[in-house]
């Protein structure tokens, strides 16, 4: 059965409906690229009808090809401030330069997504920090927290975060060795403990932390990070823990050290290890 000329004429409106809004569409992005080309050359008119079009279409897709294209900071700003799209205003603030709207719209924007964008290109620590506390969504937070250097800041924030995955964010950006060693003994979450580990260096306190702590995976991690080659004999030689024992005696270097791991060790496979460091030195 043919279709009737009804439905021939109903089928041939839809598909018009379906697809004359993409068909518009690609022709308003190729004259927002003729544009740009244009202006690039220095067609003052080009730039100012790609300004407007930024500004004034009625697409957001339209409005994002030309913000893409467009320099003028004084144009981006108000199209970062006031367009009613948030994909649009993303896409401007990627290309504003001023730290001062950089930072109103890090902290006023109504849409998280933008307000990220812009905590992005932020370098004022000041207005990084207030953010990390004052912004409702986490994500915000986390974002402010990446940019901040300040390490007097970044030490209130490893010490006194509520929440463990800032504190952990915090360590790893920390310098400060004694806050560093508080952090690693103190912190009640193991993953903060043991990223506070893998940046100390005090011998004393990775020894002891290689002996007490109550996660593996943090003790574990002190081990690694010891040097001290006695305190490495010593570990070789008294674990309880086969596996810190093997790690110890591979990191020993030093004749002494092993000749005591030789005679004392009770772990012959330690002993072994050894004794063949020891006769393989010259």
């Amino acid at each position: 059965m043919f279709p009737t000329k009804e439905c021939i004429i109903l089928a041939a409106l839809i598909a018009s409906i379906l697809i004359e809004p993409s068909y518009l569409l690609a022709n308003d992005i190729k004259k927002v690229d003729g544009l740009s080309k244009q202006c690039e050359s220095g067609k003052q008119n080009a730039c100012l009808e790609l300004g407007r079009i930024a500004i004034e279409d009625k697409d957001a897709k339209v409005r994002s090809s030309a913000t893409n294209e467009v320099t003028d900071q004084s144009l981006l700003a108000k199209i970062a401030l006031d367009d009613k799209d948030a994909s649009v205003r993303i896409d401007a603030v990627a290309k504003v330069v001023s730290e001062s709207l950089l930072a109103k719209i890090a902290v006023d924007d109504r849409d998280s997504a933008v307000r990220i964008a812009a905590v992005g290109k932020l370098s004022d620590q000041a207005v990084l920090i207030n953010i990390v506390t004052e912004d409702r969504v986490s994500g915000v937070r986390y974002a402010a927290l990446l940019r901040i250097t300040a390490q007097p800041e970044l030490a209130k924030i490893a010490m006194g975060s509520q929440i463990a995955a800032f504190r952990e964010v915090a360590v790893e950006k920390l310098e400060d060795q004694a806050i560093l060693a508080k952090i690693a003994v103190r912190d009640e979450d193991p993953s903060v403990r043991q990223a506070a580990v893998g940046k100390l260096s005090d011998q004393a306190a990775l020894v002891k932390i290689a002996a007490e702590d109550k996660a593996f995976a943090v003790r574990y991690a002190a081990l690694l990070r010891i040097t001290d080659q006695a305190e490495l004999a010593q570990i070789a030689v008294e674990s309880q823990i086969a596996d810190f024992r093997d790690v110890a005696v591979a990191k020993l270097d030093n004749q002494t050290p092993l000749a005591k791991v030789a005679v004392e060790g009770e772990d012959p496979r330690v002993r072994y290890v050894a004794v063949a460091k020891v006769t393989s030195q010259p």
